[in-house]
């Protein structure tokens, strides 16, 4: 059993930390968090660009695939209206770093996207710190050819803004009929990935490597 006499003694031996310590240790911490934090960031920032990325190629097939499921008309009466599968990037009412997919239904069979024709069917704005964009890019994504186009997202833009028209073939065309391959460029102001899609509909995703000046996939 120990005595009074003793645990008087392990009381005051006992002093706990002091403040030189205390302020040894924070410093310690400030160093560790100043290495730590700048890694999280980038870290985050390069796992929010790839999912924007994977996700933007996700859509581009399911759009594809429901055109497909969809077919090229549906019959209202005798009449046959034509319908396919639309992809807007940068559409007016949704601004900028945005696309949107929906279903056209041709019903004044004028070749032309009226307004009530469309039913949306997602929309979507990428997340900051990622945009429509190419960031050290030196050869065009896909086949790493070049030049580099000036715009970040590459098809017909005949609309007021690049769009693409899914028909019931998986075919990638635009309103006339003509045929509208394209890729999106996306960006977190330091890294760059890019989804493309073929005039057959295939999309792919490929980043890009400054160590090797190519697009890798």
């Amino acid at each position: 059993m120990i005595s009074y006499r003793s645990q008087l003694s392990l009381i005051k031996t006992h002093k706990g930390f002091s403040i030189a310590e205390i302020l040894i240790s924070m410093a310690i911490l400030g160093v560790i968090g100043s290495i730590a934090i700048p890694n999280i960031s980038g870290w985050r920032a390069k796992v929010y660009l790839n999912n924007a990325a994977m996700r933007m190629a996700a859509d581009l097939r399911f759009a594809t695939s429901h055109a497909i499921e969809m077919g090229p008309a549906r019959k209202e009466g005798t009449t046959l209206i034509k319908r396919k599968v639309v992809v807007h990037f940068n559409h007016p009412e949704d601004g900028w770093n945005t696309y949107r997919i929906t279903v056209w239904e041709d019903a004044s069979r004028d070749s032309a996207i009226d307004d009530g024709e469309e039913t949306v069917l997602m929309q979507v704005a990428l997340d900051d710190p990622v945009e429509f964009g190419k960031s050290g890019v030196s050869k065009r994504a896909c086949d790493n050819g070049s030049p580099v186009p000036a715009e970040a997202v590459t098809f017909d833009d005949s609309i007021g803004h690049p769009y693409a028209c899914l028909s019931a073939k998986g075919w990638s065309k635009d309103i006339n009929g003509s045929f509208n391959e394209g890729v999106v460029y996306l960006t977190d102001g330091s890294l760059s990935y890019a989804a493309c899609m073929s005039a057959l509909g295939r999309t792919k995703v490929s980043k890009w490597s400054a160590a090797e000046s190519s697009w890798t996939q």
